[in-house]
């Protein structure tokens, strides 16, 4: 007899939407192993060319994932994003977040690693602000939505969720749109902030922003990763390719820590070299200590499984 797929039997579920006091979420849930929830936004999107709810593709990890579509988009069937912020009066940041801390609960998982680029990065640095000891890994974010480069996207986002701000910037005295101003005010949760140096706008518009905002308190709690991954400009120039070693990091790390999370993240991706055979010493001294815990790392990785 073939044993299942794992992944396969996990993902048998179809996406469902749930209501959580009168908010309408579509999610998708992928039950996997270990003690991890990895949680997934989308950014942007073409209504026209995609169909919503849309859910951001599960990695290819062990951990178990759950895929939020923005019901942030329900208010305007034009809206490319709501951000995940939510409309007024309905407070959805904290409505979603109580409703994810739950499924962690209740999938056994203590380990919350919240995951997006863009728009979704943006909604990870805000999610993951409001569960602390979580880590955000958010690509090219969006984190002041006020200087955003695309302002009509931002002006359709007001109209339609948050029609008493009559401009973008009483949006931003009314509405959680400014991530910087929320992550000065502190912080419990560990930042994976990755950015493409081709895409200039965010460089400038969203990313300089963040980083001021970070005083030097909290400053052992965020890592920048500035790349070039072939792709210039905004769009998919911080591929899923990039953000894939820091989740494997962020799962296999054994404490949640800047230096921890920057050691495994080195661990794993650490290419093996290959040299020419030598002698075996006459007495030898054992495996090195550094291939040991590589070894160790991606056993648990390959598993599933979190150290304590």
């Amino acid at each position: 007899m073939v044993a299942p797929d794992p992944q396969a039997s996990a993902s048998s579920r179809a996406p469902r939407e749930v209501r959580i006091a009168g908010i309408r979420v579509p999610l998708d849930v992928r039950v996997g192993r270990g003690e991890a929830l990895v949680v997934l936004f989308h950014g942007g999107m073409k209504r026209d060319k995609r169909p919503f709810p849309f859910f951001q593709p599960f990695f290819p990890v062990t951990a178990s994932q759950m895929a939020i579509s923005d019901p942030t988009m329900f208010a305007d069937p034009a809206m490319p994003t709501g951000w995940y912020v939510g409309s007024e009066g309905e407070d959805l940041p904290h409505q979603l977040s109580a409703l994810i801390r739950d499924e962690a609960a209740r999938l056994g998982c203590t380990r919350r690693v919240y995951v997006g680029g863009s728009a979704g990065g943006f909604a990870a640095l805000m999610y993951a602000r409001l569960d602390p000891g979580s880590i955000a890994i958010a690509a090219n974010p969006q984190t002041r939505l006020q200087s955003y480069f695309i302002p009509s996207g931002v002006d359709l986002f007001r109209r339609a969720c948050w029609p008493s701000a009559d401009s973008v910037e009483e949006l931003a005295r009314i509405a959680p749109v400014d991530v910087c101003a929320q992550y000065a005010r502190g912080f419990d949760n560990h930042v994976i902030y990755i950015q493409s140096s081709g895409d200039h706008d965010h460089v400038q518009g969203q990313m300089a922003p963040f980083l001021a905002a970070i005083d030097a308190a909290h400053a052992d709690r965020v890592i920048f990763d500035v790349g070039y991954w072939g792709i210039p400009g905004h769009s998919g120039s911080a591929p899923p390719r990039a953000w894939l070693p820091w989740l494997r990091a962020a799962l296999a790390t054994p404490t949640i820590t800047s230096a921890a999370l920057l050691d495994t993240r080195h661990a794993l991706g650490e290419p093996a070299i290959t040299t020419p055979a030598r002698p075996a010493p006459a007495n030898p001294a054992g495996p090195d200590s550094a291939d040991v815990r590589r070894a160790e790392l991606l056993r648990d990785l390959t598993l599933g499984q979190i150290p304590d």
